[in-house]
Formats: C-alpha cells, sequence, structure tokens
C-alpha cells in the first residue's frame, strides 16, 4: 500500500510539473505573440474633410463594417468580453473624447488600426478584424477615417486588457489576433471598391462585412472556428439545399432587415449583427445577395 502511496504521489508530481511547466509555456507564448512587431509602410493617405466623405464613412462604420456592435452606437467603446477565464476585453473608445482616441491621431494610425490590426507602435490589437477589413479600398478607408475624426466626444475610459487562463491559452496558439491573419505587404491594392448591384460589388461585401469569420471560409456555416463552443452554428449561405438554396432575395432581404428567421426566430445581435446589416442600401443588398448566389453549393460542415 505504501507502494502504491509512493507511486500515486509521483504521478501527482509530475502532472503538477507538466501543467506548471504548459502554464509557463502559455504565458511566454501569448506575451510574446501580444508584443510581435509586424512590420510594414503606411500608405500615404490623408483624411478628407468633404461632407460627402464624412456621410459615407457614417454609412460604412454603422451599415457595412458594423463597428457599433464592438465599439457602441455612439463609438465611444464597451466591454466586448468580461469573463475571469476568458479574458478581459473592451472595445476601445473612437471618439476625440476623455479616454478615446488622441487629438492628432492620424490616417496613417487609422490605417494601422483598421486594415493591419495594429496600434501605433504595431503591436497587434486584440479581437480587431483586420482578416477581413485588409480588404477595404483606400477611398473606403479615407472615408471611414473622415467620419471617425468627425464624430463627437465621448468622455469614457476603459479598462485594458486582462487575459484569463483561456485566452491567455487561444492567444498562445494564434487565435483572438488577427494582425497574424493578415498579409500586411499586400493590402491596400485597391483604389475603390465596385458598385452596382453585381456579385463583384457583393463577394467585396462579403470579405469586409466580415462573413467568413463566423461563416467560414466557403461561407457553409456550421460552427465558428474559435468561437464559443456554445454558440449555436452559423448558418449556411450557400445555394445549397441546407443553406439559400430554397431561399428567395425577398425572404433574405427580410431576414437581415428584420433579424426574424423564417422559422420565427429571433437572431442574436450580439452574435449576428443584423441591426447593423438592416441599414445596408438596396443595392448593397442586392449585390451581397448576387454573389451569394454564384457561389458552389455546399452542405454544411458536421
Amino acid at each position: 500500500m505504501a507502494k502504491l502511496f509512493r507511486i500515486l504521489g509521483f504521478v501527482v508530481l509530475a502532472l503538477v510539473v507538466l501543467l506548471v511547466a504548459f502554464g509557463g509555456f502559455v504565458v511566454m507564448r501569448s506575451n510574446a505573440r501580444m508584443n510581435q512587431e509586424y512590420a510594414f509602410t503606411p500608405s500615404t493617405l490623408s483624411i478628407p474633410t468633404d461632407s460627402a466623405s464624412v456621410a459615407t464613412g457614417d454609412h460604412l462604420v454603422h451599415a457595412v463594417f458594423a463597428c457599433v456592435g464592438c465599439h457602441g452606437e455612439d463609438l465611444g467603446g464597451k466591454m466586448v468580453i468580461d469573463s475571469p477565464v476568458m479574458a478581459r476585453i473592451a472595445a476601445p473608445n473612437l471618439t476625440r473624447g476623455k479616454g478615446g482616441l488622441a487629438p492628432g491621431y492620424t490616417m496613417a494610425d487609422y490605417e494601422c488600426a483598421i486594415r493591419h490590426g495594429v496600434r501605433r507602435d504595431h503591436r497587434p490589437i486584440i479581437l480587431m478584424p483586420s482578416e477581413a477589413y485588409a480588404y477595404l479600398s483606400d477611398e473606403e478607408l479615407q472615408q471611414v477615417a473622415a467620419y471617425l475624426a468627425s464624430v463627437p466626444p465621448v468622455d469614457r475610459s476603459l479598462p485594458p486588457v486582462k487575459l484569463g487562463p483561456i485566452g491567455s491559452m487561444l492567444i498562445a496558439f494564434g487565435q483572438f489576433l488577427p494582425a497574424s491573419q493578415v498579409e500586411h505587404e499586400s493590402v491596400g491594392r485597391l483604389a475603390k471598391a465596385p458598385t452596382g448591384t453585381g456579385p463583384d460589388r457583393g463577394e467585396h461585401l462579403a470579405k469586409v462585412c466580415v462573413c467568413t469569420s463566423c461563416h467560414g471560409p466557403q461561407l457553409a456555416g456550421g460552427k465558428a472556428a474559435g468561437g464559443d463552443p456554445s454558440w449555436p452554428p452559423a448558418a449556411n449561405l450557400t445555394p445549397h439545399e441546407e443553406g439559400l438554396g430554397n431561399v428567395t432575395f425577398q425572404q433574405f432581404e427580410g431576414i437581415l432587415r428584420t433579424g426574424v428567421k423564417r422559422n420565427g426566430q429571433q437572431l442574436d445581435a450580439e452574435m449576428m449583427p443584423w441591426t447593423s446589416y438592416a441599414r445596408m442600401s438596396d443595392d448593397e443588398m442586392h449585390a451581397l445577395w448576387a454573389y451569394l448566389q454564384t457561389l458552389p453549393p455546399t452542405p454544411t460542415p458536421k
């Protein structure tokens, strides 16, 4: 019996050592990823001040890029994740008020944050979906910057990022930092986004609306990679019978405009920001639909 207890003691000790070693690896690896500097040369774009650019930027921020879903309707920032085991992460205050962007925020700073997912020092921003925003055209980026520079100041200070054990582990293994998914030297090759109601514009919208982050690279839906296991599977957006194969444009538009699925269930606006997409123009809605109809019918991954 004493021998058995000694063996069990060695096993427990070995497990403790392994856990401590693994914890140390996670902390070091996550810190290294958080402090990694991404090298690239920002463009020489400037922030426009004309009313048309500001108005279009307003539309893009609220209706297309769904910035308000994380940063709040007033863009003053809000808590996105507040879990001791996961992380405490707040989307920052994007206004020029107290706790917001510094008065000297430049076009290069906006480009770093939006397209590249990094701060001024080129270190990564947590959860900034720059893997999608890297596709913004120069004109769209300038219009967004024009609007953000014009919004009324909001005085709101938010707490710094605090990682829990699961959050640290996710970062250590490549999650939460979209900057690592951006091909930094190749962004900004599109001067203007497509217009009209054709699939080329719809494809651009599908990219910059962060659709693939939840619906998958083929837009076939299923469980979101790296998402909370408790989240329901994302919808299949291909013309497959499990997706949009039996859906009309009017039904598709109705879901995005009202957030009510065909079975009468209400979409969770925190997970699927339909309250933003509901503000898309008719042309944007038609273009997105036109693109989705060109996708190969793909069954939902199991």
